[in-house]
């Protein structure tokens, strides 16, 4: 340990990131299997947010992806690699079920 702290996950991810038009897309492979992608739009203001995510979702609805809630890559490592300690976060209300909060 190294001032009282221990580590608890390690994992290796690659990325690749792309730029259509305004849009950025992300694609993150971790070491231990999990494969994301994400799409994001910058916004100046946040009240701007609400119709980011509306272009976001209509854009990735033009290229036929899915639009599925996942767990981040530390909280999916955590889920697969140290489940105890994933079901104690959940248990005492630091995550909800999968991860949600």
């Amino acid at each position: 340990t190294k001032n009282g702290y221990e580590q608890f996950a390690s994992f290796v991810t690659t990325r690749r990131k792309y730029k259509k038009g305004e849009f950025t897309i992300d694609l993150d492979t971790a070491d231990f299997g999990h494969k994301i992608g994400e799409i994001e739009l910058i916004v100046e203001k946040e009240s701007e947010q609400g119709a980011a995510v509306e272009k976001i979702i209509k854009f990735a609805t033009s290229l036929r992806l899915p639009i599925i809630w996942t767990r981040g890559k530390l909280l999916e490592y955590i889920y697969r690699n140290r489940r105890g300690l994933y079901d104690d976060l959940v248990r005492k209300g630091v995550l909800q079920p999968q991860g949600r909060k």
